[in-house]
């Protein structure tokens, strides 16, 4: 009989445990990641497309859950579930690299993979930074940073929400902000 209830205890322990987990995000940036930034990129310079468009070339650490981050805002106030705000700071402090070249953008603008800001730029420009991505468990939803320099004279970011609906993600900024 003992062992019957300690077998059940046991069994039970690993429903709640495992369905309240999220995969983690994987050490390299996915094509799904791409298509959100596709999806943004296009959203975004929908009104007013910039005469050059510059992407950082790696992702930037965005961690709700730092010292000085928005975690507790974002859960409360935008309702970002915690299994996501955590998937970010799991992350720590890593960045990966990002591959414009192989994982093309699907926007209608030429633009360019930068290390650092375009000593070449002549011009207005963009420079947008991305972070990392972490999905719901059906990656129908997803929260992830931008980062959006008007060539130094402006700009800004912040966190954003995406909802996948009919196949098409939507984009909503959130009360993590930050301006330049």
């Amino acid at each position: 009989m003992k062992r019957f209830y300690f077998t059940r205890v046991i069994f039970m322990y690993c429903i709640v445990f495992t369905t309240g987990c999220t995969p983690a995000i994987s050490n390299k940036v996915t094509p799904e990641e791409y298509e959100l930034y596709s999806a943004w990129t296009a959203q975004h310079f929908a009104v007013k497309t910039p005469d050059q468009l510059f992407f950082f070339s790696q992702t930037f650490v965005f961690d709700p859950l730092e010292r000085y981050g928005c975690g507790d805002r974002l859960h409360g106030d935008n309702g970002v579930p915690w299994s996501q705000i955590k998937q970010l700071h799991a992350l720590g402090e890593a960045e990966c690299p990002l591959d414009f070249y192989t994982n093309r953008l699907d926007i209608p603008w030429p633009y360019k993979e930068v290390d650092s800001l375009p000593l070449d730029a002549h011009g207005t420009y963009r420079i947008v930074g991305f972070s990392r991505v972490a999905f719901n468990r059906d990656h129908t939803e997803a929260l992830f940073a931008i980062s959006d320099s008007c060539g130094g004279l402006c700009g800004g970011g912040g966190a954003r929400l995406a909802r996948r609906e009919n196949g098409k993600w939507t984009f909503r900024t959130t009360v993590c902000n930050w301006i330049y």
